[in-house]
């Protein structure tokens, strides 16, 4: 009885760690075969008016997202990672029946179009978060975090982190949208 009295304090901490920690992290999502934490997943896409860096006489609106699947990334030009998923995203330019659409997060205007100018411009349109305002709606955390949004304007999937090659299968599954990469890149990159 005594050895049960002094490991109960050990076992309640350990249930109400693995509880927080669940209910912070999220669920297990069995489609992607991934955690989600964010609460958006399933929901329309939040309001938004950001400026279009691509265009400056545009906004980029919730109407802007209805009608194609989108891939929504959130970046940074001083996001190493970012820098990293950046090929991924290039894949997608030939892609038919979706948009890509880039949201520079906390960055300034002038860095962020140098990065894109040197590391090349996956987007066909990017919206200027300076103040982070939009992602954090979104529920994001950091960068870069990606959101699949349907053609009905819901967001149907959530990346944490950068995006590998993996990604294109998720995408095929949930859009129908095939995207034709190099077997080789497959073996070497992916997130299998």
């Amino acid at each position: 009885m005594r050895k049960l009295i002094q490991i109960f304090p050990f076992l309640a901490i350990l249930t109400l760690s693995v509880v927080l920690l669940v209910k912070v992290y999220g669920g297990y999502n069995k489609e992607l075969g991934v955690y989600d934490s964010n609460k958006q997943v399933g929901k329309v896409l939040p309001e938004l008016d950001l400026k279009d860096l691509l265009n400056e006489e545009a906004d980029i609106k919730k109407i802007d997202f209805l009608g194609k699947f989108t891939v929504l990334n959130f970046f940074s030009s001083w996001c190493t990672t970012c820098a990293v998923e950046n090929p991924i995203l290039l894949k997608l330019a030939d892609a038919k029946d979706l948009q890509v659409v880039g949201i520079a997060w906390r960055d300034k205007k002038n860095d962020t179009l140098s990065w894109l100018s040197e590391k090349g411009n996956p987007y066909d349109k990017v919206g200027y978060d300076d103040k982070g305002i939009f992602g954090v709606s979104l529920g994001i955390r950091g960068i870069p975090e990606t959101f699949i949004i349907d053609k009905e304007g819901k967001v149907i999937a959530h990346f944490i982190g950068n995006l590998q090659n993996k990604f294109f299968n998720d995408l095929f599954e949930l859009t129908g949208t095939d995207i034709k990469i190099d077997e080789e890149e497959t073996k070497e990159g992916g997130n299998s």
